[in-house]
């Protein structure tokens, strides 16, 4: 449903959860990732690299996709649903969910529930 790599979709969705970017000038300029905490990661020559090497992958890695949808659900619980329909099936099923609808959803890739989250996470208040 998103036009964005992995890549793209973790760096978003990292920024999301309070990863940001740092930069250290000496002779050249470097780039770290800084964690929700406020401990770097390590240095790099390009910024894709720094998410690359300190954020998670949340489009791949099973259990980061699952954090990244527990803030979608805290924040936005019925849209989240709706996104997750929409890129599993194409369409929302409506309101009213079956048992059997949630099982399948349970069983959502990490790249569906990450695109649902960072579709979620996107709506401006």
């Amino acid at each position: 449903m998103l036009d964005m790599t992995d890549q793209e979709l973790n760096r978003a969705l990292a920024e999301f959860m309070g990863y940001r970017l740092q930069t250290l000038e000496f002779d050249d300029i470097y780039y770290s990732v800084a964690n929700p905490h406020g401990f770097p990661g390590p240095y790099r020559y390009t910024v894709d690299d720094a998410f690359l090497c300190a954020a998670p992958e949340y489009s791949s890695d099973p259990a980061a996709s699952l954090e990244v949808q527990a803030v979608a659900c805290e924040v936005h619980p019925n849209t989240y649903i709706r996104y997750l329909e929409k890129i599993k099936w194409g369409q929302s099923t409506g309101w009213k969910v079956s048992n059997r609808v949630v099982a399948q959803l349970c069983n959502a890739s990490p790249r569906e529930r990450a695109e649902a989250a960072y579709l979620t996470l996107s709506i401006k208040d």
